[in-house]
């Protein structure tokens, strides 16, 4: 059985894309798998949770379960993601904000026997244009060129210079996720879990886990929404100052010093663009790499996203 668990917070103009993304995965992939469905939403202001309501009565035979429920105060993500894992009863699972979307790569398939997978998430915008800026998958390309060496130290090196993972294309198993050392060392934050739970897993805790890096992107990462992206969001400032305090919490050398003084600034640009060379001139590593930013895949991601927006006006349209 597997447990789709989505984060959600005034997202009623991408829910339902979000949901036929889900659709398409057990539609193509799901075989015999029994599937749940988790809709934590943090107290929205909008009809996200109405949205989803009805799309769901249009396809509630693709889930043996389905729990949604609305906070009654918005709690902030942290809280909110803590609350949703542990309602997970599910051996595997993953978890996706509400304007992200699962790609059309077997999500199923991904969640495997590792503890951790990272994977890289295609960045893009409304639009459906594809936004890659320099060195988005050095932590990727990193690891790859580094093949057979310990994943663990080599991730928990690269997370003293700052956060180097794109959370929406990790997953974890849930023995691993609903460890509660884990939550009482998140529930000092309000904005931001990804960063200091890879900090902590990588960097403080002495548990035994699996790691592993797959270049196959099996989630589209939605530019420009969310509270780390978008510049009107009114908890961005919030945001921020987490940020900021987190990097001096875990002395990131990203913040040690001034940005044009700072020596690890120069070393980790230095490590990033001889780990692109050589991701330009090993084969293996730039057929990964086109999956990801591609030209073709660029059209392919326009074209996928036209469906799912066809898709969920359909099954809106059936519920009215």
């Amino acid at each position: 059985m597997f447990t789709f668990v989505t984060l959600s917070y005034n997202q009623q103009e991408y829910i339902c894309q979000h949901l036929e993304s889900i659709r398409y995965q057990i539609v193509h992939y799901g075989g015999h798998k029994k599937c749940s469905l988790i809709l934590a939403d943090d107290c929205s202001q909008d009809q996200t949770m109405q949205y989803a309501a009805r799309w769901l009565r249009s396809n509630r035979e693709l889930f043996e379960e389905c729990i949604l429920y609305s906070n009654d105060r918005n709690l902030g993500i942290v809280q909110n993601y803590i609350h949703a894992v542990k309602k997970v009863h599910t051996e595997k699972y993953k978890m996706l904000a509400a304007d992200d979307l699962y790609y059309t790569n077997n999500v199923f398939e991904a969640a495997g026997d590792k503890d951790i997978l990272l994977t890289p998430a295609i960045i893009f915008d409304d639009s459906g244009t594809i936004h890659t800026s320099a060195h988005s998958y050095y932590l990727y390309q990193y690891c790859m060129a580094n093949a057979g060496k310990n994943l663990k130290k080599l991730i928990a090196s690269e997370l003293s210079y700052r956060n180097l993972i794109q959370a929406p294309g990790v997953f974890l198993s849930t023995g691993l996720a609903q460890r509660e050392e884990l939550h009482k060392f998140l529930r000092q934050f309000t904005w931001i879990e990804d960063y200091p739970q890879w900090q902590y897993l990588f960097r403080t805790a002495d548990w035994d886990f699996s790691v592993d890096v797959r270049m196959t992107p099996y989630i589209l990462y939605r530019t420009g929404a969310g509270i780390s992206s978008s510049a009107h969001s009114g908890k961005r400032s919030c945001y921020e100052n987490e940020l900021s305090d987190m990097y001096r919490m875990f002395r990131a050398t990203y913040r040690r010093y001034p940005k044009w003084i700072n020596p690890y600034h120069y070393i980790y640009y230095l490590k990033a663009d001889l780990v692109e060379l050589y991701a330009k001139v090993n084969r293996r590593m730039r057929e990964s790499c086109s999956q990801i930013a591609g030209r073709q895949t660029g059209k392919r991601v326009k074209k996928y996203i036209s469906y799912l927006t066809e898709c969920a006006a359909l099954a809106m349209a059936e519920d009215k």
